[in-house]
């Protein structure tokens, strides 16, 4: 094995460690439903509503990663084009919504997070096109 991959347990640890700090506005949207005035400092709040955007963006792109990284799993590679782009798209990820969430956008950090991960999405598109042909 390669002492510089990550093993399964780090990857999983890191791809979920930001979950709980994400999801703390939309637990409250949901256990205050039906109570309009209780949600009235969540919507009027600007911290909310960008950690709203950080959210959706997550979200559009983490199917796509979860997936690339569950097939290529199942095949157990051991490319470095696919231990590389891992690391760069969970990295960038997660670094996207911290520094999204914690600067606002556009912020320089949260930019260059998104370039990050999509570099570490074109090294997974590109090792699974080598795997298909």
């Amino acid at each position: 094995t390669n002492p510089n991959r990550p093993t399964k347990r780090t990857t999983n640890t890191i791809m979920f460690s930001y979950t709980p700090l994400q999801g703390a506005a939309l637990v409250a949207g949901f256990l205050f439903k039906g109570n309009e005035k209780a949600l009235e400092p969540f919507e009027n709040n600007s911290y909310i509503k960008e950690l709203q955007k950080a959210q959706i963006n997550e979200s559009e792109y983490a199917g796509l990663i979860v997936a690339m990284l569950l097939f290529f799993a199942t095949k157990e590679t051991t490319d470095e084009t696919v231990a590389l782009g891992t690391s760069l798209a969970v990295t960038g990820q997660i670094g996207y919504v911290w520094a999204r969430t914690a600067l606002g956008y556009p912020a320089i950090p949260a930019i260059s997070m998104a370039l990050i991960r999509y570099g570490g999405l074109g090294l997974l598109s590109y090792s699974l096109y080598q795997m298909a042909f």
